[in-house]
C-alpha cells in the first residue's frame, strides 16, 4: 500500500441543461372590433428559480403590447401575465447554481374582436453549474511523478446583481405618447476593479412616438445610449478575468414636452439584472504519469477539461435586401416606419477566421396612403452575412452569442418592391478547451524486482524522452541526468546510458 498525499483544486462546471416550453394565454383590454393590429410585442422578464432535490419551480411575467389602428388613429394596449412551471429531474440538487434564459418562440393572435387573447409560447432553458473537484496525486513514498505546469482558466464563482441605467434624450418636436418601445441591451467591455466588475455597455432603444400635431404621425426614433456601471462582487481584483450577461427586467419612459420650444425630453430608466462570471487564471502543476521505485503500480488517470474564455467581441453587420410587397401600396403612399417583428439566427459558423451568419427577418412596414389611411405591408426575408475576424486566435470556437437587430428601415423602389436595410449586432463569446489527463489515484500491484547490479549499460531508443528513459530504467530522471550529463533529449537511439547503482543507493 502506497502512502500518497493528494491535493485538490475546485471550479464550477456546467453539468446539466434542461428546457421547458410553455404556452401562456395573455388577455388584453382591446377596443371595439374592426381594428387592424400593427404589431404584437411580447417581453418576458427574467425568471425567478427555486431549486429542490430532484427538481425546480420557476416563475416569470409576460408583458404584451398590442399596437393597433383604432378609431382615433394608432394606439396601443398593454397587459401583464404571470406564469409558473416546474421541471423534475433526479440530477438537480439545491446546492447547484442555475442560469435561466427565456426567449419568445412565437405569438399567436386571433382576429381582433375585443378582449383579445394572445398565446405566447416561450422557451425556458436552464443551465446547471456544480462544484467540480480535481483530486490529484501530489507525492508518495518511493513515487516518481511526471508533472507539468498547465495553464488553466477555471470558473470559480457566479454572482447576480441589479443595476439601474438612467438616460435622457431630446427630440425637436412635440410628442403625445410613446406608443411602443423595444430595448436591446448588451455589454461592450467588461473589466474588473476592486470588489467589483465594471461594465461598459450600450442600450439600443427603439421608440415609436405619436407626434402631437395635425398629422399625428407615428415616428420611429432609434437611440444608442452608452452606459457604464459598477457591480459589487466581493473578492474581485483588477486582474481577475470576468465576463457578464445583461438581462432587462423593466423599462420606464417619462415624456415631458416644453410648451415654449415644443421640444420633447424623454427619460429612460432601465432596470438590469447582471450576471457576472468570475474566473481564476493560473498555472497548476498536475501529475501526468508516475512509477514507483519499489512497487509495481496501477495508475488511474482522469480527464479534466479546462475552458478558457476570450473577452466578449461585438461585431456590426449590415444587410440590404430587396423584398416583394403584397398587397401593393397605392400611388402616393409614404412609409411611416418599419417594425422588426422577429429576427432569428438559423445557422452560424466560425471557420478560418470568418464568422458566417444565416438568419431570417420578419418585418412590417407601416404606411399612410394619399387619403391619410394607415395600412401595413408584411414581408419575410433571409439574410446571409459574414465578417472577417482578426482579433480571435484560430483555435477558439464560439461558446455563446447574442444576436441583436439594432436598426431596420425600408424604402419603396416600385409599388411592388421595397429595399429593406439595417444593421445586426452579434455579441460573441469565444472559448477554447484544453483536455488534460492527470493522475488521480495509484494502487499497489506487487513488489518490483530491483536491479542490484553495480553498473548497467542501456541502449537508448529512438526519440526517447528523459521521462520515458527514467521510467524504463526505474531510476529518477534527475539521477539519469547526473550520471549521463552529455545526453540530449529526445534521444537518437545511438547513445549508451550508464547507471552506477552503488553510488546511488537512494534511488
Amino acid at each position: 500500500m502506497l502512502n500518497c498525499i493528494k491535493e485538490k483544486t475546485s471550479y464550477k462546471k456546467p453539468i446539466l441543461c434542461l428546457k421547458d416550453v410553455v404556452k401562456v394565454e395573455c388577455k388584453t383590454d382591446a377596443p371595439a372590433m374592426g381594428n387592424e393590429i400593427l404589431t404584437v410585442s411580447p417581453f418576458v422578464t427574467p425568471c425567478e428559480v427555486d431549486l429542490f432535490s430532484g427538481g425546480l419551480t420557476y416563475k416569470s411575467k409576460i408583458i404584451l403590447t398590442v399596437c393597433y389602428i383604432g378609431a382615433n388613429g394608432v394606439d396601443s394596449v398593454e397587459c401583464a401575465t404571470e406564469f409558473t412551471s416546474s421541471i423534475n429531474n433526479e440530477k438537480i440538487a439545491p446546492s447547484m447554481r442555475v442560469l435561466p434564459k427565456i426567449t419568445v418562440l412565437k405569438t399567436d393572435l386571433p382576429d381582433f374582436t375585443g378582449d383579445t387573447s394572445a398565446s405566447v409560447t416561450v422557451n425556458c432553458e436552464f443551465i446547471f453549474y456544480a462544484d467540480e473537484e480535481i483530486n490529484y496525486i501530489k507525492s508518495g513514498d518511493d513515487l516518481i511523478l511526471q508533472k507539468d505546469l498547465i495553464s488553466t482558466t477555471r470558473l470559480t464563482d457566479l454572482q447576480t446583481s441589479e443595476v439601474i441605467v438612467d438616460e435622457d434624450f431630446t427630440l425637436n418636436y412635440p410628442v403625445s405618447k410613446v406608443v411602443l418601445h423595444k430595448e436591446k441591451i448588451y455589454p461592450v467591455k467588461v473589466s474588473s476593479g476592486i470588489d467589483c466588475i465594471i461594465i461598459e455597455g450600450e442600450a439600443v432603444i427603439f421608440t415609436y412616438l405619436l407626434q402631437n400635431g395635425e398629422n399625428s404621425d407615428i415616428i420611429k426614433e432609434m437611440r444608442v445610449l452608452p452606459f457604464k456601471v459598477e457591480v459589487g462582487i466581493e473578492g474581485v481584483m483588477p486582474k481577475t478575468i470576468t465576463t457578464a450577461n445583461l438581462e432587462l427586467k423593466s423599462a420606464k419612459y417619462d415624456v415631458v414636452v416644453d410648451e415654449e420650444t415644443s421640444k420633447t425630453s424623454i427619460n429612460v430608466t432601465l432596470n438590469l439584472r447582471v450576471l457576472g462570471y468570475i474566473f481564476t487564471d493560473e498555472l497548476t502543476e498536475l501529475p501526468l504519469d508516475a512509477f514507483c521505485l519499489k512497487k509495481e503500480i496501477a495508475l488511474t488517470k482522469t480527464d479534466a477539461v479546462f475552458t478558457r474564455l476570450a473577452s466578449d467581441k461585438t461585431y456590426t453587420l449590415k444587410f440590404n435586401e430587396r423584398v416583394n410587397l403584397s398587397p401593393e401600396p397605392e400611388p402616393g403612399a409614404r412609409i411611416l416606419f418599419t417594425l422588426a417583428e422577429d429576427f432569428t439566427v438559423t445557422d452560424y459558423a466560425f471557420n478560418d477566421g470568418v464568422l458566417s451568419v444565416d438568419g431570417a427577418i420578419t418585418a412590417k412596414t407601416v404606411i399612410k396612403d394619399a387619403d391619410g389611411i394607415i395600412k401595413t405591408v408584411n414581408y419575410k426575408f433571409l439574410i446571409e452575412l459574414s465578417q472577417k475576424i482578426d482579433d480571435v486566435v484560430d483555435n477558439f470556437e464560439i461558446f455563446d452569442y447574442t444576436s441583436l437587430l439594432t436598426d431596420i428601415n425600408a424604402r419603396f423602389i416600385t409599388l411592388s418592391e421595397a429595399e429593406c436595410y439595417g444593421t445586426v449586432k452579434l455579441v460573441v463569446r469565444f472559448k477554447t478547451d484544453t483536455t488534460v489527463k492527470y493522475l488521480s489515484d495509484v494502487a499497489t500491484v506487487s513488489d518490483k524486482k530491483i536491479n542490484d547490479s553495480a553498473i548497467s549499460v542501456y541502449i537508448a531508443l529512438n526519440n526517447e524522452s528523459l521521462w520515458g528513459l527514467a521510467k524504463r530504467l526505474n531510476i529518477a530522471p534527475s539521477a539519469v541526468v547526473e550520471l549521463n550529463p552529455e545526453l540530449e533529449f529526445p534521444l537518437t537511439g545511438d547513445e549508451r546510458i550508464i547507471i552506477f547503482r552503488q553510488m546511488n543507493k537512494e534511488y
